[in-house]
């Protein structure tokens, strides 16, 4: 991402939602040893000051790996309080909502880390489009691709993830039905968007 944002001047990074996997705080009993809550916060500790080198905002939205620390504490974490515990930068800013809006040249956009999951890359994009009638970028799904909806109104964008799959036990152990994790992000830019995956979706050669 910083690769990209610093060759192209982009100064506005988004995280829209599960910085972190907060595999310590789940509901789900570990069945090999998971990254402790220390290794997490700390990693993001770095992320935090190496992002905030660059940008000048960040904005960064409650995913449902998120959630997790808040459902533990019976709510009394706030996102304030989460964030707030890996950076104090004033140019961080967080919501305990799982999306945002962008106006844009373009018309408005919307940037979520919905509830829903299909194993089918941008179906539920499209219908988030038809609800909210804009542009949208969705997240949790781990899907990498971009359309339009069905009636050709509104871009879409299935934003992939910054993950290591092979590194996830839920991943890995078993298999499943689920599509496969891919790693991509998007640069909006004057209100149009630029998905950027692994190769051959992106030459990162040419970029």
């Amino acid at each position: 991402v910083l690769y990209v944002a610093r060759k192209q001047n982009v100064k506005t990074l988004i995280v829209a939602g599960d910085l972190f996997n907060a595999d310590g705080f789940s509901k789900y009993q570990a069945v090999v040893p998971a990254p402790t809550w220390a290794q997490e916060r700390d990693a993001a500790r770095a992320l935090f000051a190496e992002w905030a080198e660059w940008f000048d905002n960040i904005y960064v939205l409650m995913g449902n790996h998120d959630r997790r620390i808040q459902k533990v504490t019976a709510g009394q974490f706030s996102e304030s309080d989460i964030f707030g515990m890996v950076t104090t930068s004033a140019k961080v800013h967080s919501s305990n909502y799982g999306y945002m809006t962008l106006d844009t040249a373009a018309g408005p956009w919307r940037v979520t880390h919905s509830s829903q999951y299909s194993i089918n890359q941008l179906t539920v994009a499209d219908q988030l489009a038809l609800k909210y009638q804009c542009n949208v970028i969705t997240h949790h799904e781990h899907h990498a691709a971009m359309g339009w909806d069905r009636y050709g109104r509104y871009v879409i964008v299935n934003n992939g993830a910054l993950v290591d799959a092979n590194k996830l036990a839920y991943v890995m152990l078993d298999d499943s039905k689920n599509a496969v994790m891919q790693n991509a992000f998007t640069v909006l830019r004057n209100g149009v968007p630029h998905l950027y995956g692994r190769a051959p979706m992106t030459d990162w050669g040419e970029v």
